[in-house]
């Protein structure tokens, strides 16, 4: 096996140990880090250029290295998702009822 397809057998998780090794890519393209990560372009450069994310270069080709975007993703905060708002009808129908307008509860 030559170097060139040692190296893209590599990018594709073929080498490695372990089976994480196996299943996960070492890099990915960014269109796919765009994808898999959800988050835009200039996001994911405007981290990398803060060192959360890392880019990796092969003439006009950047990859992603993919623990690197799994480590930013599983970093960031979770979300505080609350109940949904309270429409307008549902708002005059409790101020009739003398109750408080404040947000459906589950």
């Amino acid at each position: 096996m030559d170097t060139i397809d040692t190296e893209r057998r590599a990018l594709k998780g073929g080498i490695g140990v372990g089976a994480a090794a196996l299943n996960e890519p070492i890099a990915i393209t960014l269109r796919e880090a765009i994808r898999l990560g959800g988050l835009s372009r200039s996001d994911l450069y405007r981290r990398a250029g803060a060192g959360q994310v890392i880019f990796r270069k092969s003439g006009a080709t950047v990859v992603v290295d993919y623990a690197s975007l799994k480590a930013l993703v599983t970093s960031l905060p979770l979300a505080q998702i609350g109940p949904p708002p309270v429409t307008l009808r549902e708002h005059n129908k409790l101020q009739k009822r003398g109750l408080s307008p404040q947000a459906k509860s589950g």
